[in-house]
């Protein structure tokens, strides 16, 4: 015949078990992990914003720029023409 132990559950409703407090650390620090992690991510998505707005700014800055020296080029040479063609025309008079 087999002798049957029982234990008073109310003791280990008060205290909890080594498992339990693991359980509670894990948690804790799963917790604390993807708290930093959200915060890492939030970081790079902030930094990278600020350098595609950098980069629109140099861009923008370098396209008017190049607007700027090609409506100048543009002026230049079309006063180049128009000196040339008049000079042609008053040469043939």
């Amino acid at each position: 015949m087999t002798d049957i132990y029982t234990e008073d559950s109310d003791e280990f409703d008060t205290r909890p078990g080594a498992l339990e407090q693991l359980r509670a650390e894990v948690a804790r620090a799963t917790h604390q992990l993807e708290h930093r992690i959200q915060s890492s991510a939030s970081d790079v998505v902030d930094e990278t914003r600020m350098l595609v707005r950098r980069a629109q700014h140099r861009i923008n800055s370098q396209l008017g720029s190049a607007a700027l020296i090609a409506l100048c080029s543009g002026v230049a040479l079309g006063l180049l023409a128009a000196v040339l063609v008049g000079h042609r025309s008053s040469r043939r008079r």
